[in-house]
């Protein structure tokens, strides 16, 4: 079982082991017992995290001494791993806090580095930060359906959308690993200086304050 608890610069994630009805015990397997497993990801200062491992497992039966150790090991190595996913590919897309006075629900995400992928499904409007990663250091292919983009900014790969609330919006983003930087939106490229878009990012403000006046909040 795992619980994820966040607050305004903490992120803690835990998960234990707990009994099911539906996978009793076997004589045939030995189980593990997983105590306690957390991730505690804290803000110190803007772009610094400091961030914790812990864990506490009982792998039950008999193991060999030297595979223990192999294993004591190995597991802290796993936030080496994070960091190093960082930097090679960079962080995945990430919804951004939208205008407090839109609403806002996302009803699936889902973002696949081998594919190059990002899926994405939304009512009201969202900002996604794509970040400069590997997978699409050439630009990106965006498809959105019952929905329409406010606006896009190449330099810093921010991407907001808006749908009506009354009805669930899709985006699909195919990123580009090869060739000249380019970027669409249902197939019509966006025509842009080096990566900068001619378009005027002050337009998302502009059509986030026109949905207002048509879906005011009650």
């Amino acid at each position: 079982m795992s619980s994820c608890r966040k607050t305004s610069n903490e992120i803690t994630f835990v998960s234990t082991s707990i009994t099911n009805s539906l996978h009793p015990p076997s004589s045939r397997h030995v189980r593990a017992n997983l105590a306690v497993a957390a991730w505690i990801l804290k803000e110190i200062s803007k772009n610094v995290i400091q961030m914790y491992y812990l864990v506490k497992v009982d792998i039950g039966g008999s193991v060999p001494s030297a595979v223990i150790k192999i294993v004591s090991k190995e597991t802290p190595t796993c936030v080496r791993r994070i960091e190093d996913y960082l930097i090679k590919y960079g962080p995945p897309p990430k919804v951004l806090p939208s205008f407090p006075w839109i609403k806002e629900s996302i009803e699936f995400d889902n973002f696949s580095l081998e594919k190059g992928i990002y899926e994405i499904k939304f009512r009201g409007h969202v900002h996604i930060f794509l970040t400069d990663g590997l997978w699409c250091q050439s630009g990106m292919s965006i498809d959105i359906s019952h929905g329409n983009v406010m606006g896009v900014h190449g330099k810093t790969h921010e991407l907001s959308a808006y749908a009506n609330e009354e009805r669930v919006a899709s985006i699909k983003i195919v990123g580009r690993k090869i060739g000249r930087w380019e970027v669409s939106v249902n197939g019509q490229e966006l025509h842009f200086k080096g990566k900068r878009f001619r378009y005027v990012f002050f337009i998302t403000i502009i059509f986030s304050l026109y949905i207002c006046i048509l879906f005011p909040i009650a």
